[in-house]
């Protein structure tokens, strides 16, 4: 992985695929939770992102997922929205197929992931 000064959707914009921090929690209308953060700016730009997200954690789970449409990485570091970061969850994003291919192909802007709230 790649840690790149400036804004990530700068980078996203350039064309780089990117990497946004994400919980568990799908809602009633078949939404993730993207109230926060990288995860709220991803949603506000990519509308049906929420509901891909949220179609893919209920077939697969809290795991990794790679959205091509969107150029995004889901990174999953919290189990439920209210709860804090997990660094367990963290180091299992990390260890999974996904997560290796994005720490060897993406670049990273923006905070450490599981630091945060």
């Amino acid at each position: 992985m790649i840690e790149a000064p400036g804004d990530l959707w700068d980078h996203h914009a350039a064309g780089q695929w990117v990497v946004i921090t994400t919980n568990g929690i799908v809602r009633k209308d078949g939404a993730c939770v993207m109230g926060r953060g990288v995860a709220l700016q991803a949603a506000q730009r990519f509308p049906d992102l929420p509901f891909v997200l949220g179609a893919a954690i209920e077939v697969d789970g809290n795991h990794v997922h790679a959205f091509r449409d969107f150029r995004v990485f889901s990174f999953p570091v919290k189990q439920h929205w209210i709860e804090p970061a997990d660094p367990d969850l963290t180091r299992g994003s990390c260890g999974t197929r996904s997560g290796r291919c994005i720490s060897t192909r993406s670049t990273w802007s923006g905070p450490a992931a599981a630091t945060g709230n």
